[in-house]
């Protein structure tokens, strides 16, 4: 189905939505504006490690917001879109389709990108590749709004164009994500016929250009983290970005833009613009901001969770919230609008700042080849002719036409066993134990159950030992692990009141909270709940 098609049928599946799920009563008046900030890879404990450095955004958060201190993502495959899709529609991405940044679609034949359309234009950029919501099965908080409430407004705008797209759902009024191959921020068709004229003013471009000169140094090179070491650091992009050519920036510096902090303060600029420009939270009709941080995904990735360059990420982003939310007090009032705070997935810290054994870093050559030895090995066992074809993406698809259910069964089983038998799989799931088939084995295969579509996950979905890194990124993350699934949450606004609570909530439940706060129904087979503390 096109995306246009797709985008035509969703006023009246919100519709039918709206006339039958029940409307939640609050007993506070809905705030006029609702702000959803997800940082990318920000774990849990970060509240706490840089608490000592936090003077502005993030120390508003922890003195007059409800700090859930246990929170999670309760899916296996803890990456951006997923964790995007999640937080946004209260569903687990076993519902939402969303099982990976990149899947490979069995109706298409071929490996996809999440946020990929190839029936979306970007708008004045046709010869960028088309991007939406068209792959996103479920309605999120946006479509809730916009079907309960037309006259509201939603708007959505991250570094990434999936975390904006998986926020902003489908019927969003504006989605507007960076794009560095042309260093300004764009949208596609699939949610306007043109771009308003305050987005063109707003010259992301020119923004992340005067960042260019000045490089990056530490806000506070004498202050010791908590390891005691001072930070330090100093990154002249005209060395790191241009090959030594220091006269201008160019196109490989636009890109890189989205390795600094100065990245996530322009997304933060556009939002605040956004509100003065569309009169968020001007009226009765309560509106929608959501806001993806990104830089500190690729900060992290690039220098590690521990580096002094997170560390001053973290610092600078607490200015920016501070910012941003004395914005908010000033154009909407400071009793007038609610804060949630949280992340779409953890990290994984780099193996060497581990002590030993806790975790460990293989060559990309090494997986590839164990794998492929595991998969030679399946067949062998099982013996299927003419041998099935294999697409590997986050595990094996098998591709036949001519094998029968049974002897699927039989190489799906044979190809686990075999996979298991590698050192660094913890254990490997068959498509017929994640789809609920055969007995359930403890709340780690419920992660991966809840992670799986029969149309686009692998028919082996893999656990990978604790702490594993394939190649060379500092650090990453996907894992089912704590590290990374534990996330913050933080709500914070009118008749939320402070403090800190134990009880263990997921970022299913963050959505449907939200839409209890704002007085508006939600489907009724929704994986997430409202959370008492919060929408009483």
């Amino acid at each position: 189905m096109s995306g246009s098609s797709t985008k035509q049928i969703w006023p009246l599946a919100l519709a039918l939505l709206v006339a039958c799920a029940p409307e939640r009563r609050g007993a506070e008046a809905p705030p006029r504006l609702a702000v959803v900030l997800v940082v990318d890879q920000m774990r849990a404990d970060f509240l706490d490690r840089y608490e000592p450095l936090f003077e502005a955004g993030f120390a508003r958060v922890l003195s007059e917001g409800a700090v859930f201190t246990r929170a999670e993502h309760d899916h296996a495959t803890t990456v951006t879109a997923v964790g995007h899709a999640t937080i946004a529609t209260g569903s687990i991405p076993a519902q939402s389709g969303i099982v990976g940044n990149d899947f490979f679609d069995r109706g298409e034949g071929r490996t996809v990108y999440s946020a990929s359309d190839p029936n979306a234009v970007i708008l004045d950029y046709p010869d960028l590749a088309g991007r939406s919501a068209v792959r996103l099965r479920r309605a999120g908080l946006a479509d809730w709004l916009k079907a309960a409430r037309p006259e509201s407004r939603v708007f959505s705008t991250a570094l990434k164009d999936r975390s904006a797209i998986m926020m902003g759902g489908h019927a969003s009024d504006g989605v507007y994500w960076y794009e560095g191959a042309i260093g300004t921020l764009v949208t596609s068709d699939y949610y306007r016929d043109d771009v308003p004229d305050w987005v063109g003013r707003f010259a992301a471009r020119a923004r992340a250009a005067s960042y260019f000169s000045g490089g990056w140094d530490p806000l506070s090179a004498s202050h010791p983290g908590r390891t005691g070491r001072a930070v330090s650091f100093s990154h002249r992009f005209s060395e790191m970005y241009t090959g030594g050519r220091p006269e201008a920036p160019d196109a490989r510096y636009f890109v890189e833009f989205t390795d600094t902090p100065f990245s996530d303060e322009m997304i933060l600029q556009f939002a605040r613009t956004a509100v003065d420009e569309e009169g968020l939270g001007t009226d009765a009709n309560p509106d929608l901001l959501l806001i993806g941080a990104s830089a500190g995904d690729y900060i992290g990735h690039r220098w590690g969770p521990y580096s002094p360059e997170v560390r001053d990420y973290y610092v600078r982003l607490d200015r920016y919230l501070g910012r941003l939310f004395d914005f908010l007090d000033d154009r909407v009032g400071a009793d007038r609008w609610t804060l949630v705070l949280t992340s779409d997935h953890g990290v994984t810290p780099p193996p060497e700042e581990l002590p030993r054994g806790d975790a460990r870093r293989i060559p990309e050559e090494r997986f590839s080849e164990e794998v492929r030895a595991a998969l030679v090995a399946a067949y062998a066992d099982v013996r299927i002719e003419p041998a099935p074809r294999i697409r590997w993406q986050d595990g094996p698809h098998i591709l036949s036409e001519t094998a029968t259910p049974a002897e699927l069964r039989t190489l799906r089983r044979a190809i686990a066993d075999r996979l298991a038998e590698i050192d660094f799989v913890a254990a490997a799931y068959t498509a017929e134990e994640v789809a609920g088939t055969s007995p359930r084995r403890g709340d780690m295969l419920g992660r991966f159950r809840r992670s799986f579509d029969a149309d686009r996950s692998p028919d082996v979905m893999l656990r990978f030992e604790r702490g594993l890194v394939v190649g060379e990124t500092t650090a990453t993350h996907g894992s089912p692990y704590a590290h990374d699934r534990h996330v913050p949450l933080v709500f914070m606004g009118p008749g939320i009141a402070p403090g800190r609570h134990s009880a263990p909530v997921r970022t299913v439940d963050i959505a449907p909270t939200l839409a209890a706060l704002l007085g508006i129904p939600t489907p009724g087979d929704l994986d997430g709940r409202p959370i008492r503390k919060v929408a009483r």
